[in-house]
């Protein structure tokens, strides 16, 4: 990798399951389809971002929301129409304030793509989260729904708050994904990895001196693929 900063800082991260579960045809995302496996269940996650040094704290991904019948319009009627099995336990918000997070301390939300299973809710969050987006994001689904119809989420989710589209243009690379350094101490990289959706992200981020996690955001559904 090239333009890793090596003084050591890092990050906590924690895994949260969104209680978002999937059942959806295996054709959309294998194939080909392996008989007696035409439907393949999924969890969806979202992650804690915690800087050891300051203890600034991101999320990255938001699951789903869990009136997900209440989505824009054509995002609802496409889960009607191809998704057989949905189930949202909780809102992704009321898990951290349960597990002790007190979410007027996150100051950011990565949000990896636009899809409804890692968009979230926004608006069940205080509007000092700034959400964090890839490039084209804005020119595409910014305003909300309805006034944007292509928009992934209601006018209320950005309504107040500040979206931050990222652009990559002059900054290092890392693993040869144009990267930012968001820290700026080497703990955390944003990376532009378009490909399975407009303004796709995804972070690297350092757990140790000398290890990192990668998260990808559906950039690959299966280890396999690689």
């Amino acid at each position: 990798m090239t333009g890793l900063p090596t003084n050591g800082a890092t990050c906590t991260l924690s895994i949260i399951d969104t209680t978002c579960s999937l059942t959806v045809p295996a054709d959309t995302l294998v194939e080909p389809t392996i008989p007696g496996h035409e439907l393949m269940n999924f969890p969806t996650f979202s992650f804690l971002i915690t800087h050891d040094t300051t203890r600034r704290q991101l999320l990255f991904d938001l699951g789903c929301r869990k009136d997900f019948w209440n989505l824009p319009e054509p995002i609802s009627k496409t889960i009607d129409e191809r998704v057989p099995g949905i189930r949202v336990d909780d809102s992704l918000a009321d898990i951290l304030q349960q597990g002790g997070i007190n979410l007027e301390q996150i100051e950011a939300a990565i949000i990896s793509h636009h899809h409804y299973d890692h968009m979230g809710d926004p608006s069940t969050f205080p509007k000092t989260m700034d959400l964090i987006v890839g490039p084209g994001f804005c020119k595409h689904f910014l305003p909300g729904y309805p006034k944007n119809p292509n928009s992934p989420v209601h006018e209320s989710a950005f309504q107040g708050r500040t979206v931050r589209e990222v652009d990559f243009d002059g900054h290092s690379k890392v693993a040869g994904y144009e990267a930012i350094d968001y820290f700026g101490d080497g703990s955390l990289f944003l990376l532009n990895t378009p490909g399975h959706a407009i303004g796709h992200l995804s972070a690297l981020v350092r757990t140790t001196r000398n290890t990192f996690v990668f998260l990808g955001g559906d950039i690959c559904h299966f280890g396999g693929a690689f």
